[in-house]
């Protein structure tokens, strides 16, 4: 072989090596698997139209699952201000009798989620809602990550302009929030006595609508002249119910707008999962033996030569599967010591070769499909030694001569390897794909 040759190959293999270290290397797709797995779920169980589904499915693909979730609350004034726009819309059907207290509530959120929208759209956030959300008080905005400095642009106009309350005029309110202010976060158990006390000594604070129910704190916007005394009160309470024998609650602490708005967003998966309602979690958890079953079955059957699981190929319409021979393809073909013969050790350890189907003939020379091992299973279940490979459809694969030479054009397609390989059969009834490379229904 010629050094050009040589150089051909391993650059051929480095590419190989390349393309498995990014498939190990996407963090991203596994960072929202709960994610994508819980909204999957919500559409099985009809629980999500097909639509919303689609819609969801198209933007986690576009960011390439790089997403983050906001969950806040909805303003109660705006949603009493849409409430007359809701009866004039559903009058109608008022004498039908078809429309419930839940109608006018769905209808009313997504009301009042219309002008958020457009207030994202000028904003060139790129996000995606759904209509059920998954919690009758809260909304859901999944936001490319990439947009997240907007998005908390966002989230502090939000919370100032919809979610805080006080004991004071709207105009007096809209005062102080145009005045130097702190933010305080106080334990649930002390949030009344604190606003009560401030009430006496004549203090002026803003509530802020709880946009975490899960953490056990509430936040309040205090005037900065009057942090000292918020300060003092808080630990004459807290000194005092130490006191009467009560559990210490903890101090008060002080938060800027930033870290007041990332109490909106969901940490991760599992905090996702804990913010939805009762209801769609229980309908959640109704999948999980299902699930497990089926991951176990995969798992189980197909035993990896690299890094990665057959889970995350199995149901992903972007991959072709083949069937390949030990024996004949393998053993036989001189395949492994091929590879091995041909590039650098610690390169060639993370491919997997095998002979193509059909070559080796008289009037059809030896070829050699190259992948990297991460996508190559051992099928335990065959009766005689199989490998099961996957091939990412969009991509060229690495085809090479008995000389270690790359071979270009149609011969590289997985369309065409697909003609001279066996069809991979008699494989686990997965459930129909969710179209993302790490999840499973």
């Amino acid at each position: 072989m010629s050094l050009n040759e040589e150089k051909d190959l391993l650059n051929s293999i480095e590419r190989g090596r390349q393309l498995a270290q990014r498939m190990i290397m996407a963090p991203a797709l596994y960072a929202t698997i709960l994610i994508v797995q819980f909204v999957a779920r919500m559409h099985k169980a009809n629980l999500l139209k097909k639509t919303d589904w689609e819609n969801f499915d198209k933007f986690m693909k576009f960011c390439d699952y790089n997403v983050e979730v906001a969950n806040i609350p909805l303003s109660e004034q705006d949603m009493a201000e849409v409430r007359e726009r809701v009866d004039k819309e559903l009058e109608r059907f008022m004498n039908q009798g078809s429309i419930t207290e839940e109608h006018r509530q769905l209808k009313a959120k997504e009301l009042v989620k219309e002008g958020i929208r457009e207030k994202l759209d000028d904003m060139g956030i790129h996000y995606c809602m759904l209509e059920n959300d998954f919690d009758v008080d809260h909304m859901k905005i999944y936001y490319k990550k990439s947009d997240k400095a907007r998005m908390e642009d966002f989230l502090g106009n939000y919370i100032k302009e919809h979610l805080v309350s006080g004991e004071m005029e709207k105009d007096e309110l809209k005062r102080m929030m145009g005045e130097k202010t702190s933010i305080i976060s106080v334990p649930d158990a002390l949030e009344e006595k604190l606003q009560d006390a401030m009430e006496a000594v004549d203090v002026s604070f803003a509530k802020i609508k709880d946009l975490n129910l899960a953490d056990g704190k509430k936040q309040m916007y205090i005037p900065n002249h009057q942090l000292q005394i918020v300060k003092q009160l808080y630990q004459e309470i807290r000194d005092g119910l130490i006191a009467d024998g009560m559990d210490d609650p903890g101090d008060m602490e002080e938060m800027t707008q930033e870290e007041l708005n990332a109490t909106a967003i969901c940490k991760d998966d599992q905090d996702f999962v804990e913010r939805c309602d009762e209801t769609h979690r229980e309908v959640s958890d109704s999948f999980i033996n299902e699930d497990s079953k089926t991951w176990e079955e995969v798992t189980d059957r197909y035993e990896p030569l690299g890094s990665r699981s057959s889970v995350d190929y199995m149901n992903n319409d972007a991959y072709e599967q083949i069937s390949i021979d030990e024996q004949t393809l393998v053993a036989q073909s001189g395949a492994t010591q091929f590879v091995k013969s041909n590039g650098e050790d610690s390169v060639a350890s993370m491919m997997f070769a095998c002979k193509v189907p059909g070559t080796g003939y008289k009037n059809s020379p030896t070829q050699f499909l190259v992948i990297p091992k991460d996508q190559v299973f051992k099928d335990t279940h065959a009766n005689r030694t199989r490998y099961v490979a996957f091939l990412e459809k969009d991509k060229k694969q690495m085809v090479l001569d008995a000389a270690g030479k790359p071979i270009k054009g149609d011969l590289t397609s997985v369309e065409n390897l697909m003609d001279k390989f066996d069809y991979q059969r008699n494989a686990p009834d997965l459930a129909p794909s969710i179209a993302t490379p790490t999840m499973k229904i």
